[in-house]
């Protein structure tokens, strides 16, 4: 009986412990989805096909890019993504990886001289849901936690589908999860194409 006993108070520490390091990250955090408005911003970056377990690799070649070929310092990675992960497999899921440039005169320079492509997304409605941003592991709680809230949000309102977009803006420390509302679907295939 002390053996069982002993066990039962080790297994609760660990649960304990794990729900206390994940509580760091988000796990308890309230998601709630709701229309924003979103001002334009310069987008830095790459296509990427396939799995999208792979964007922080390209978020980081991005940003790697930038501050050291053109001295361009950012705080905000991005990845907006096309496909339904659960429709489209893994080789085949499109995506536009990259860094948000917040001075346009960088912006535009770089669109002149630079292997990386540019674009501004434009102003738009979203619909938005946030998530704290603490490392790592947040991502991953934030897929779990804020994309049935996010789905459930557009599905109910009967919004048309387009690409979603992640920002992960490190200053805030904060996730951002965004469907555009009235950007038209040509625009994301000719970001796509590019």
């Amino acid at each position: 009986m002390k053996i069982l006993y002993g066990i039962l108070i080790f297994l609760v520490a660990i649960f304990a412990a794990l729900a206390i390091y994940l509580g760091q990250y988000g796990l308890f955090a309230t998601v709630k989805a709701g229309e924003v408005e979103k001002p334009a911003y310069w987008l830095a970056y790459k296509v990427h096909k396939g799995d999208y377990r792979l964007s922080g690799q390209v978020m980081d070649e991005v940003y790697n890019s930038l501050l050291n070929d053109h001295q361009i310092e950012t705080t905000k990675g991005f990845g907006l993504y096309f496909d339904n992960p659960q429709e489209v497999s893994t080789d085949q899921l499109r995506s536009v990886v990259g860094c948000i440039i917040e001075n346009e005169q960088q912006a535009l320079q770089l669109s002149l001289n630079s292997d990386l492509s540019v674009a501004q997304f434009p102003a738009s409605k979203v619909v938005q849901a946030t998530f704290p941003y603490r490392g790592e592991p947040s991502i991953a709680l934030g897929i779990f936690k804020v994309y049935p809230v996010l789905m459930t949000e557009i599905y109910e309102k009967k919004y048309d589908m387009k690409p979603i977009m992640e920002i992960y803006d490190q200053p805030n420390e904060v996730i951002e999860y965004s469907m555009s509302l009235d950007i038209d679907t040509g625009w994301f295939e000719q970001l796509i194409a590019q």
